[in-house]
């Protein structure tokens, strides 16, 4: 890469940095901000417990459980102290925080390795990763850095070190789990013995005092979170085609059959694979998962936005762009028009059909970049040289 290009990258993030912010104080979000904005004012009037316990009611009729991990209490409350400081809402300060932590990930990349410009630029300049950092309202961005940070550490043999950003992960969304296998599978079994002990050690801490105040009550309400169910994936072909059997059935075991894809596509590249390309692996884990899953949220796609500097430029590009254009289609829908302000999908009732038939083509490209990542896995050369 000639001396001009880091540059041109560097501005590239800044700008994009730039506009996420500028986004965020200037919108909403969507009813996620909502959600959250009515955690704090239960945990702040109630508690923690009555939060995991009963959930909160944003908005009449729609009764919403909270079922993050315990650590992100503490977020929630130090984002309250923020808007407490600033006068800036905690909605805001989330989506700073996403905004930032995209512009770390782009640098952690170039740490392990990522050298092609291509991949780069296209990465910064992610549309869902504008959209959901900069609009959205949510931890899914924060929770991807960090996995992303384990990658980095087990790749520099830091092992205890990986162990916390695992932990980290986890401590925003359990949803991390997703990518355990990959991570396993390249650190081998004795240092994910080391990297798993320590990320269980970090998120029990970080969990004090509520997980050893009403363990139960947590888990009750962590382990029935499942997604919107409907509109995304098998459910949604299942649903377009009168598959019944599958539509009712899918439901309350889909979310194990995803985690089982994960798990042996874990295994297939642990005896026949690339088990050290770990941007690959943690790529196909998150396709995999996508494709199977029951429960959805657009928010999700964000989980294969660092992994695809992986993959060939034509499958980022391919990706981005029918991905950005559902995106663009549910968040105009939500907001009832454009320019976007506030998304709240609460309110709204039917699907427009070129919404959903725009997430079956999201759904379809994701299974072509799976196929790349699998194919990678096997025989392919990375982008980081």
């Amino acid at each position: 890469m000639s001396g001009s290009r880091p540059s041109l990258l560097v501005l590239t993030a800044l700008f994009v940095l730039a506009t996420k912010i500028i986004i965020a104080y200037n919108t909403y979000g969507t009813n996620d901000a909502i959600t959250f904005e009515a955690d704090i004012a239960k945990l702040e009037s109630a508690g923690a417990k009555e939060l995991y316990r009963e959930g909160v009611e944003p908005t009449p009729g729609n009764k919403q459980p909270f079922s993050h991990s315990p650590p992100l209490i503490h977020g929630l409350l130090l984002l309250k102290q923020f808007e407490n400081k600033s006068g800036l809402p905690a909605r805001f300060w989330l989506r700073v925080g996403c905004a930032l932590a995209d512009l770390a990930s782009l640098s952690l990349l170039w740490k392990i390795g990522v050298r092609s410009e291509a991949a780069l630029l296209l990465t910064a300049l992610a549309p869902i990763s504008v959209m959901i950092s900069g609009f959205h309202v949510n931890t899914d961005p924060l929770m991807v850095y960090a996995v992303l940070s384990c990658v980095y550490l087990i790749q520099s043999r830091r092992f205890a070190w990986a162990g916390i950003a695992l932990g980290l992960a986890l401590s925003i969304k359990l949803s991390a789990l997703v990518f355990v296998p990959a991570l396993a599978i390249a650190a081998g079994a004795k240092r994910s013995a080391t990297i798993g002990g320590v990320a269980f050690a970090c998120f029990c801490v970080l969990s004090l005092p509520f997980i050893w105040e009403f363990p139960q009550t947590i888990g009750t309400s962590m382990l029935t979170y499942s997604g919107l169910y409907k509109f995304w994936g098998i459910p949604a072909v299942s649903l377009l085609i009168g598959a019944d059997g599958i539509y009712l059935w899918y439901e309350r075991l889909g979310k194990f059959v995803a985690l089982g894809v994960v798990g042996v596509a874990a295994v297939v590249i642990r005896y026949r694979g690339r088990r050290d390309d770990m941007l690959n692996n943690c790529g196909l884990s998150a396709a995999l998962f996508l494709l199977f899953t029951p429960g959805f949220g657009v928010q999700y796609l964000v989980y294969l936005v660092p992994w695809l500097a992986a993959a060939r430029g034509i499958i980022g590009a391919g990706f981005y762009a029918i991905s950005g254009t559902f995106m663009v289609a549910v968040y105009t829908w939500g907001c009832g028009g454009f320019p976007w302000y506030s998304a709240n999908f609460f309110s709204t009732k039917f699907m427009p059909p070129h919404v959903f038939f725009l997430g079956l083509a999201t759904w379809v490209a994701i299974g072509i970049v799976a196929g790349e990542f699998a194919g990678r896995a096997r025989y392919g050369k990375s982008q980081r040289a």
